[in-house]
């Protein structure tokens, strides 16, 4: 029986190298991610109609002014990323109707629009972290 050739195999990792990529990276990623979430938010208020949803289901808008309220903002020292309504647009309204909250007098029955879009997207977010690392 001959003896097996041997074989020398040599790794070589760079650790340094692949987490200043991921630094460098990040910010678009999570901007990307934060515009995607942001979107299918949007969506899930649907057009403007001037009648109100059953509760359970998305809130509406008859000015389109809770669509336009949804911002994103990314935290590059956090490494995250904010998504929601913004109360210098809209104020507590858009709260009250995720929540069900007493507002103005009114007591609202919960809309969630936010948590439903943020289990949508949940799966589809991991593909925006495909090859960021190059």
């Amino acid at each position: 029986m001959s003896p097996s050739p041997q074989i020398k195999i040599r790794t070589r990792d760079d650790v340094r190298k692949v987490l200043r990529s991921r630094k460098r990276r990040e910010p678009d990623t999570l901007a990307r991610a934060g515009a995607f979430t942001r979107g299918a938010m949007r969506r899930t208020l649907g057009r403007p109609r001037k009648t109100p949803r059953a509760p359970g289901s998305p809130m509406n808008s008859p000015t389109a002014r809770a669509r336009k309220s949804i911002l994103f903002g990314v935290e590059k020292n956090r490494g995250s990323v904010v998504i929601g309504p913004s109360h210098r647009i809209i104020g507590k309204a858009a709260s009250a109707h995720e929540h069900g909250i007493r507002y103005k007098g009114h007591s609202f029955k919960a809309r969630p629009f936010a948590k439903p879009s943020l289990d949508q997207v949940e799966s589809k977010l991991a593909r925006f972290w495909q090859g960021s690392v190059k």
